[in-house]
């Protein structure tokens, strides 16, 4: 297997987080969804109530609260779906795509890649969905007959689910640079990024685990960074709650990384997407892996 280029994936990374102007526009609004998504307890009480001293915008029973609480995060999907694909289409020429026409410079470039995202994403989620679906009805019925067995089932569900998950990740990844870089149908970014996946299935691996471990380090340091931030605020006394110093703080370093992160896989799909087997070459039909993320025709039956 040939060795991972990380150099080159974090130096073209790193050039594009802090040049690329356009890319923090839609870097921001990825971390706003993103910071939404993961703090509900700032928000949603702002949705739940007027203020503390009104009547609740909406009932208080369960139905109500879980009916709202699915169409905040429906609302959060498609925002993080809009501004991950032109944030992706932004940083374009990491992918050799140097006149790239649907550069999202313009609102129909923009709606676009919104949308050609949103199918890309939209179908990974109904197939993850459809996946906890068939494992957790017999799990539910076997417990039902069996409450003792509970944890055990619970434990295979998951065990199982896990290589499902990771696999429509990175297919998913691969389609959605597929789907927005070239003239591929969904199904041939599907199936051209399955092949993909499928062909450079341990390098895909290694850097996903490697891109793990970089966004549990990256976590680590920004929440002593906003410590210390939040410390110094307190020191010079700055006429600001902590929660919110803390929260701005860590906003700016969670935009600087999903740019810097959409780079980096963007500079790895580049690496395997442009690798051409030259003993295999004869025997592939598709033109799927060649130079500068090419025009690739539609897959054929």
């Amino acid at each position: 297997m040939e060795k991972l280029r990380f150099h080159e994936f974090f130096s073209q990374a790193w050039r594009a987080s802090v040049s690329q102007k356009l890319a923090w526009v839609f870097g921001i609004i990825v971390g706003i969804s993103s910071i939404a998504a993961t703090r509900p307890d700032i928000v949603l009480p702002y949705i739940f109530y007027l203020n503390k001293f009104t009547t609740p915008i909406f009932s208080e029973k369960v139905y109500s609260e879980a009916f709202l609480i699915f169409i905040w995060l429906a609302l959060l999907f498609v925002v993080g779906v809009f501004g991950e694909g032109n944030l992706i289409s932004s940083l374009s020429y990491i992918s050799g795509k140097t006149n790239f026409s649907n550069y999202p410079n313009t609102p129909k470039a923009a709606k676009h890649n919104f949308f050609r995202a949103l199918l890309v994403d939209g179908l990974a989620l109904c197939l993850l969905l459809i996946a906890i679906g068939i494992i957790s009805l017999p799990i539910g019925i076997a417990s039902a007959r069996n409450p003792d067995a509970m944890r055990l089932l619970t434990t295979l569900g998951l065990l199982t689910l896990t290589p499902i998950i990771i696999v429509i990740f990175f297919i998913r990844q691969y389609a959605l640079f597929y789907f927005l870089f070239s003239p591929l149908s969904l199904r041939g970014a599907v199936e051209t990024a399955s092949a993909l996946f499928s062909r450079f299935f341990s390098r895909s691996l290694a850097f996903g685990v490697f891109f793990v471990a970089l966004t549990i380090f990256f976590t680590f340091c920004v929440e002593l960074i906003t410590l210390g931030i939040v410390f110094l605020a307190r020191q010079i006394s700055v006429p600001l709650e902590e929660g919110l110093v803390s929260l701005v703080a860590s906003f700016v370093f969670f935009v600087w990384f999903a740019i810097f992160q959409q780079a980096l896989w963007l500079a790895f799909f580049k690496s395997i997407a442009g690798t051409r087997d030259t003993q295999k070459s004869t025997e592939e039909k598709s033109a799927v892996f060649t130079d500068n993320l090419p025009e690739i025709p539609p897959v054929k039956n």
